[in-house]
């Protein structure tokens, strides 16, 4: 979500963290894999959450690929 008081913030509800608990939860059911709604709102930049760019793709690839 783009904040309507400053554009250059982003609200974002996942994190590297949730991303990692997402995928440990599809790991132990055995699921068959995982849907990313919007890619567009990762920080592809790296300039927003100084965790890097694309911090929740990033996560995501770790936990599930290695």
């Amino acid at each position: 979500i783009i904040s309507n008081s400053n554009p250059d913030e982003i609200i974002m509800y996942d994190n590297p963290e949730s991303i990692r608990y997402k995928s440990e939860y599809v790991k132990k059911q055995r699921l068959g894999g995982v849907a990313y709604w919007s890619v567009d709102l990762d920080d592809f930049r790296g300039n927003m959450c100084n965790s890097g760019k694309y911090p929740l793709l990033t996560a995501l690839n770790q936990y599930l690929l290695g």
